[in-house]
Parts: C-alpha cells; structure tokens; sequence
C-alpha cells in the first residue's frame, strides 16, 4: 500500500486547486453541518474550524459515484463527517486508503451490484484500497435522529478502522496494545452475552461476532455519548480510549 506524505499531499493539492474545479464550503454547508452533526458541540472553536476544513478536504480528496441519480453535497457533507469524527484526534493519513463511496437510493445491490440485498453499507477491497457502498436512505436516516445510537455511516468507518490492521475483526490493534487488547475482548465478550439475554439497549445484530458489537457500540458512543457513560460507564471509557476522544468531558468544557 503506497500512503503519500503529507508534505507531498499537501503540495499535490495546491496543484489541483489550480488545475480542477475545488470545492469551498459554503455558509449553507456550514449551517447543514452544525445542525445535523452534533459532534462539533464537543469542540472548542479551533477545533470546530479544523475539523469543517477536514470535511472539505476529505470531499475533494475523494470520488463519490451515485449508482442512480445524482450525488448531493449533503451526502457527501454526512459521509465526511462520519469518518472525520471517530478519527479526529489521530495523526492518520486516511485518505490515501479510501478509494471511492458508492451511494444508491435503492438496493445496494441492484442493477449495479448484482443480487438485490438488505444491506445499508458495506466495504469492499479495490486492490489496496477500501471502497464504501453505502445506502442514500440509511445515511439520512442516521443523522435524522441524533440520539438513537443507529448511524449507518458510523458502523460502516467503525469497520474501516477495525480494518487498519488488516482485519475486521472487532480488535482494532493498531489503537490498543496487546495487554488492553485482551480487557477489550473480555468486556465484548461480556456485553454480547448480555445482548443475547436482552440486558441491553443494543440490537441483537451486536451480538452476531465482536466486529459488529464494536461496529454498533462506536454507534452509540457518537450518538448518545451521555446515555452510555451513564448506563454502561465501563463500555463507555474503553471507547474512550480507542477513540482518543472523552465526548462527555469535551461537550461540558465546550458548552458554556
């Protein structure tokens, strides 16, 4: 896997500004993001102003291809920012990874994929890099209700970055070492087990292998970051640490 510096991306980028068709953020797209992405109440005003050029960067730096109509900015606006969220504090160069995102108003698979399927999202591999097929309805219907721990877009780069390390396993080695590895497989473990007893609020889909748990808990980890550092504290500062990122701490600094 090629991964571009990132004095030689930032150089490439001037040049393509110059030579193709760039886009700015506009006031409106300003506006869309802080109604819909509730994450950026945990910034402070840097931050906030970082992770908005993170988003358009992100949208430049990729190709996005709607299977049956036209791709929205709107669309796009809520794919970057699902990603940019969960790895806003990492010093990760990403984008050289990410190929292209597939959105589909329909089945994901259809006409272009092939069998019809009940599918929201998925990844699959392009040679060396990862393409995100993701489904129109899902993705809006994920950023409709911010509190519901359900976010299509979430659970699909919640995969992506389980994957860094080369499998999507639930075991994201390339954040934990090994000797935190195995307190992250023990408390999953654990709260599948309570899945499959109904003892939690999460769907039983969670409990299916630890890929998915880790898929639907960063889920709710983003979306209602209040309610499981309230009802699972333990869940709650282990995806703290994977994250790198305590919401509830960063939205009562930030929240005057």
């Amino acid at each position: 896997m090629i991964i571009i510096p990132i004095v030689m991306k930032k150089l490439l980028k001037s040049v393509l500004k110059k030579i193709k068709k760039y886009y700015k953020l506009k006031e409106q797209d300003r506006e869309f993001l802080f109604k819909k992405i509730s994450y950026l109440q945990t910034l402070n005003e840097g931050d906030k102003e970082s992770f908005i050029q993170k988003i358009e960067d992100f949208i430049n730096d990729h190709k996005f291809v709607d299977v049956r109509s036209e791709v929205t900015i709107e669309d796009k606006l809520l794919i970057a920012a699902s990603i940019e969220m969960m790895l806003f504090r990492f010093k990760l160069d990403y984008n050289s990874i990410i190929n292209t995102i597939y959105i589909s108003d329909g089945p994901l698979k259809g006409d272009f994929y092939g069998e019809p399927t009940k599918e929201q999202g998925f990844l699959s591999l392009n040679k060396d890099m990862v393409d995100l097929h993701i489904s129109r309805e899902s993705l809006l219907y994920g950023y409709s209700n911010l509190e519901d721990g359900q976010n299509i877009g979430i659970h699909e780069f919640a995969h992506f970055i389980d994957g860094l390390d080369g499998k999507v396993d639930g075991e994201p080695l390339f954040i934990l070492p090994e000797v935190e590895m195995n307190q992250w497989r023990k408390l999953s473990s654990n709260y599948m087990d309570m899945i499959r007893s109904n003892k939690t609020v999460f769907s039983k889909f969670a409990a299916r292998n630890r890929s998915e748990f880790f898929a639907v808990a960063s889920e709710y980890f983003f979306e209602n970051p209040f309610e499981m550092k309230k009802s699972y504290p333990d869940l709650y500062e282990f995806l703290v640490k994977i994250y790198k990122n305590d919401l509830v701490e960063n939205f009562d600094k930030n929240i005057k």
